[in-house]
């Protein structure tokens, strides 16, 4: 339940903060020289790892999925203000949205891609997803999922189930920032939206698609105009970095582009798109009286099982460490 108190929120998130994933142990796991050796350091930190499993190497997802979901409960009980924190977890309810409209459609077994650290209970989705019966869900959800089932009734497309989807999502985020009124959420959200359209202009140009794309998966609620992304859907590569090299999002830009311009890889992108956004947050995690410390701890935890993951896939198939620690967020603590 929802505390009335950012003191006791904000004291309970100093407390936790000491047990985060710190540079120390990240490199700890990257200089391991086993799989196993790289979970007994997850479990000196009380990750849950269970080295003693002869399957340990396979079964480091699952106790990721538990700690997420285990993240998300903690930030539903301590919030002072479930309206804020909810949406940074909408987009788990959309991802699970997003999963169980594909395997309905194609009828496939999806459970293991369900992530259940969403803003709703996964069974809630579940539910409503198998029996075509939206009405237990919020009304955004309600409609967006609406949306999609009339989508579904032409041809399952999977690319425009995603774009649907994240169009109702952002479009109540952005509602419900401007209702809110927190400077803090809705500064982050729009810098996320920003760099989602940028990292779309980027990849619907390489795949040489036309505008048609391009209106349907550019976000209206950005700090760009959609006339901006036309635009530049037309100009050289170099012409985008120009126009946006002295923005908030140069560092991104410049090294995000210039690689992909190499290697066709977003991957660069997308690490210094987490870095930037998680930058922000880190900013302002030491507000005593507000939602910043809250929202900081979930996204670090956010970003140390991203970081976890990256090692121990890079461990499962023997990528160098150099590799991985290339790979590597920026850490919150």
């Amino acid at each position: 339940m929802p505390q009335p108190s950012y003191a006791y929120a904000v004291a309970r998130i100093r407390v936790l903060e000491n047990s985060l994933l710190n540079a120390e142990k990240a490199e700890r796991m990257v200089e391991s020289t086993s799989v196993s050796e790289a979970l007994k350091v997850l479990a000196d930190i009380g990750f849950g790892a269970d080295t003693s499993s002869n399957d340990a190497s396979l079964e480091f997802e699952t106790f990721l999925k538990s700690e997420l979901k285990n993240s998300a409960l903690l930030i539903k009980e301590i919030t002072p203000s479930a309206a804020l924190t909810d949406l940074f977890l909408l987009k788990y309810d959309f991802h699970n949205l997003k999963v169980l409209f594909k395997t309905r459609a194609l009828n496939i077994d999806g459970d293991y891609l369900l992530v259940d650290a969403g803003a709703l209970s996964l069974d809630t989705l579940k539910s409503a997803v198998t029996a075509n019966n939206y009405m237990s869900l919020p009304q955004f959800m309600k409609q967006a999922a609406e949306e999609v089932e009339g989508l579904l009734s032409v041809r399952v497309d999977p690319q425009k189930i995603d774009l649907s989807l994240d169009r109702s999502m952002f479009a109540h985020i952005v509602s419900e920032c401007k209702r809110l009124g927190n400077e803090f959420v809705s500064g982050y959200f729009e810098r996320l939206i920003d760099l989602t359209n940028i990292k779309s202009l980027i990849r619907i140009k390489k795949m040489g698609a036309g505008l048609e794309l391009l209106k349907e998966a550019i976000l209206p609620f950005g700090s760009y105009l959609y006339s901006f992304y036309a635009a530049a859907l037309e100009e050289p590569y170099e012409r985008i970095l120009e126009s946006l090299s002295y923005s908030r999002y140069d560092t991104v830009i410049n090294a995000g582009i210039q690689e992909f311009l190499k290697s066709s890889s977003l991957s660069l992108f997308e690490k210094l798109s987490d870095d930037h956004l998680l930058r922000y947050i880190k900013a302002q995690k030491h507000n005593p009286f507000g939602i910043e410390p809250v929202i900081g701890y979930l996204a670090a935890k956010e970003n140390e099982i991203r970081l976890i993951r990256t090692v121990m896939v890079g461990k499962v198939n023997n990528v160098p460490q150099d590799r991985i620690r290339e790979r590597l967020r920026e850490m919150y603590v």
